[in-house]
């Protein structure tokens, strides 16, 4: 009996069978996955009742036309995406690592005015080696580092403020600018620039991640504490879009775009934050992402 129930426990986290599961999870419907997955229905629905039985859970609610995940269930497809993304990257790593330069570098990054001189340096280094691809995933700093330690990134592109002390990096070259977005029939409008005492009482909108938020009480100083906080935001275009329905006035990133009905104005003194491009400290890097990062240390030197 006790062989029996390691050989099930195989199988219920079988590569094959998370890939089932994850389908049938995201669409919720088991005959819309069997079309995805180009197998019969009966057998998607027997792969999932075992992988159900070798983990002694329920993994679904079912009614006649939808798959819901349970608690369990919800649990698993988490950690399920995470193992079938190592998977496939590790696939790839291992076949770059054959012959020419080749595979896929994986990359994440959040807003910044280093972006495009960073896809720049993607674009001139496929001409020099055309079996590369990237990946460019838009995630915050929490994320991204998390995605690192996992595997599933090669590289990311982190705002500072961060922590790094488990990673390698490269700092990029600009300087990212702070401003308050304000409505343009805010009084704020008018000014040039905006300094703490111009926000006391007002409604503002933060940075989501907590490191970014102490910078911005340290910013306002005195008068962090007469300040209402309305919501956070983790992208600019959205906050952007928060200060034009109405929501409050943004503190956050000038990325060059206004959204219609607002406008953004400098801080004084003024706020300038940098950028790394980090990879997790003590992995190897695949062949490609190793070449990219040395690629982009060599551009930033000629560049300085």
């Amino acid at each position: 009996m006790a062989s029996t129930s390691r050989g099930n426990n195989r199988t219920g986290l079988d590569l094959r069978v998370l890939r089932y599961f994850i389908a049938v999870a995201e669409e919720g419907n088991i005959t819309w996955a069997a079309d995805l997955l180009q197998i019969s229905q009966p057998t998607l629905s027997r792969q999932l009742r075992g992988m159900e039985r070798s983990l002694g859970v329920r993994l679904f609610d079912r009614s006649t036309h939808a798959m819901t995940l349970t608690a369990e269930g919800r649990l698993l497809y988490d950690r399920a995406k995470t193992l079938v993304a190592l998977a496939d990257k590790t696939v790839q790593d291992v076949h770059s690592a054959q012959g020419g330069l080749s595979g896929t570098v994986t990359l994440a990054c959040g807003e910044t005015r280093n972006l495009p001189w960073v896809l720049d340096r993607m674009a001139s280094f496929r001409k020099i080696n055309p079996n590369v691809q990237f990946s460019v995933l838009t995630y915050t700093a929490d994320i991204a580092k998390a995605q690192l330690d996992q595997g599933i990134l090669d590289l990311a592109i982190l705002v500072e403020p961060v922590s790094v002390e488990n990673y390698d990096y490269i700092r990029l070259n600009k300087h990212d600018i702070w401003c308050v977005t304000v409505p343009e029939s805010s009084p704020l409008a008018q000014l040039d620039h905006i300094e703490p005492k111009h926000l006391s009482g007002q409604t503002l909108l933060l940075p989501a991640r907590p490191e970014v938020q102490r910078e911005v009480m340290n910013w306002l100083g005195t008068y962090a504490d007469s300040i209402s906080i309305a919501g956070t935001c983790n992208f600019n275009l959205n906050g952007n879009l928060m200060v034009a329905a109405g929501l409050g006035m943004r503190i956050g990133f000038d990325m060059g775009h206004e959204v219609y009905g607002t406008k953004n104005i400098p801080l004084n003194p003024p706020v300038e934050t940098t950028c790394l491009l980090a990879w997790r400290r003590g992995r190897i890097l695949a062949p490609a992402a190793s070449a990219f990062t040395e690629y982009v240390f060599e551009a930033l030197h000629h560049d300085n």
